[in-house]
């Protein structure tokens, strides 16, 4: 088990920043591409060998995105509304993702077949968004990380 970092820019017009592990290492650059419609974010392990791409769909009534990996795997998450309630479920036919936790509090607790693989969870009051990823299983962890980016995108699509 070890934690990742991400730590966002307070000011900034685009996603562009780093992924840490715990020794203050960068492991992933993200990288969000300007777009009229939707939205695009490359992911990059730090050895410039591309990891995912995460894309916004566009004409949904709730936010839906689309997280397509290297080695051809894919997931979609998607916000549901469910009575006073926000949920977000994640769809493939690669993996069995089930985010178990609160949208409000954003934290997760990530379970692939009810197995659990990680947690994701915002800290407050911080000097920008940041996040923390805790990996169970590594085999998971870029899912975490486009997990913890889908979650990040649709929190600032709100607030805006």
């Amino acid at each position: 088990m070890y934690n990742l970092y991400g730590k966002q820019k307070v000011f900034k017009l685009l996603d562009r920043y780093d992924i840490y592990d715990e020794q203050q290492n960068p492991v992933y650059h993200v990288h969000q591409d300007f777009t009229f419609l939707g939205n695009r974010v490359n992911v990059e392990k730090y050895d410039n060998t591309k990891s995912f791409v995460i894309e916004r769909r566009i004409l949904t009534l709730m936010p839906k995105y689309d997280v397509t990996f290297r080695d051809g795997k894919s997931f979609s998450i998607f916000q549901r509304f469910t009575f006073l309630k926000k949920r977000l479920e994640v769809e493939s036919n690669s993996y069995s993702l089930e985010l178990r936790g609160s949208f409000w509090d954003l934290n997760f607790e990530v379970f692939n077949n009810n197995i659990k693989v990680g947690h994701i969870e915002k800290a407050f009051f911080t000097w920008g968004d940041t996040f923390a990823i805790t990996v169970i299983d590594p085999e998971f962890e870029e899912e975490l990380v486009a997990l913890m980016i889908a979650i990040d995108n649709i929190q600032d699509s709100e607030s805006n």
